[in-house]
């Protein structure tokens, strides 16, 4: 059940650990400009509790954990890059960051990580359900609210980009076919795998009695090209069989079979690596890792565009964060950052693009804000008030 919490917590007489420290360290722990201080002021006590309401039921149930402290640590063990085991014992015994989520007494206690870890699962699961991003909403909020108080300036505002590896191991082309079949295999209930041959039965049986790696490693390069065919035709039949099944793990079995194999004249054919698109399936944990190379850098994973203010003088702040599959260009980020940031209270005069990574961006931009783009070369910077690329 939903339950707003208050932004500034009650202080227990014999309970706040306040009352029991020396003047110099009460003097410090108060201290309105040290980070724990600025922290909660800023992030913890400006988060609208309500955004989260659809989270838990109207009614039923025991009232939520403060969605504010929860928020608070995740931002906290982000920032800090700690552990699981790191943030729940910082949050516990460090009074400095017990300060900061707004915990002023002793005998508080920061929520369970089984709270921790369901609360994450809620949200993600809204935002796949809802194609909300709360958290996302919430740091724009508190964006705005800063660049406010805060007085920031936009003049000049900058983007640049950063691929990053998923948390998934290197497999070869088998090893993932592999790994896929076995996933879709595991996953059905005995009675649905009675659609299938009993050829393909023991294949896929004899595939659970091994890791994907184990399948592979035992096998010389004749032997995998024939697994390869073998397995090949098996993906075409479970794909046919099961296409109205809706069972867990279809989706990534007929999308392997058609980014690595091609039926011609009825014959299953294994495509030339050349011919698999570096957004094919990059590992059955991970659907939305893709694959990129660039001079001293391979990737699975995703692509990180960061946009921010960067005015010489006073604050500055993020403005913009997106996420996408490695595959994603630098242009596809630079309309939707202009549009985040042109805002208030952002007014922007000119966007500093990292140098080689957005020259075409120039079309792109002006096609999408009608800003007349000028011809040839690979300028990354653009002045709004000249209308021009330098």
């Amino acid at each position: 059940m939903f339950r707003r919490t208050s932004a500034d917590r009650q202080t227990d007489m014999f309970a706040s650990y306040e009352s029991h420290l020396g003047r110099s360290k009460r003097e410090k722990l108060s201290d309105p400009k040290t980070w724990h201080n600025l922290f909660h002021r800023h992030i913890v006590s400006q988060i609208d509790e309500a955004r989260f309401a659809g989270l838990f039921d109207k009614t039923q149930g025991r009232p939520n954990a403060p969605v504010r402290i929860l928020l608070g640590m995740i931002f906290l063990k982000e920032g800090y890059q700690w552990s699981d085991e790191e943030l729940f014992e910082q949050c516990g015994y460090n009074l400095l960051v017990m300060r900061a989520l707004g915990l002023v007494n002793l005998d508080e206690q920061v929520p369970a990580p089984s709270t921790y870890y369901l609360f994450k699962q809620q949200v993600f699961a809204y935002d796949v359900a809802q194609g909300v991003d709360l958290v996302g909403q919430i740091y724009d909020e508190l964006t705005e609210g800063q660049a406010h108080h805060f007085g920031v300036r936009a003049d000049y505002i900058r983007m640049d980009s950063k691929l990053f590896g998923s948390n998934i191991a290197n497999c070869c082309r088998l090893q993932l076919i592999v790994g896929c079949l076995s996933a879709f295999w595991k996953a059905l209930e005995p009675g649905q795998r009675m659609r299938t041959a009993v050829s393909d039965r023991r294949v896929l049986d004899a595939l659970l009695e091994k890791k994907p790696h184990q399948v592979v490693y035992g096998l010389k390069e004749p032997q995998k090209a024939t697994k390869l065919q073998e397995l090949g035709m098996v993906l075409e039949r479970l794909v046919r069989l099961y296409s109205d099944s809706g069972a867990d793990g279809y989706e990534q079995v007929a999308r392997v079979f058609h980014e690595h194999y091609t039926v011609v004249s009825k014959q299953i054919v294994l495509k030339p690596p050349k011919d698999v698109a570096a957004t094919s399936l990059q590992s059955p944990h991970d659907p939305d890792a893709a694959y990129c190379c660039k001079p001293g850098q391979k990737v699975k994973g995703y692509k990180a565009s960061i946009t921010e203010t960067c005015n010489p003088d006073g604050l500055n702040l993020i403005t913009d964060v997106q996420v996408a599959p490695a595959t994603q260009g630098d242009p596809g980020f630079v309309v939707p950052a202009i549009e985040k940031t042109e805002v208030a209270p952002f007014m922007w005069t000119s966007f500093i693009f990292r140098r080689g990574g957005c020259h075409n961006a120039k079309i792109t931009t002006a096609v999408s804000r009608g800003i007349q783009s000028p011809d040839g070369g690979t300028g990354s910077f653009w002045s709004k008030s000249r209308g021009t690329f330098t």
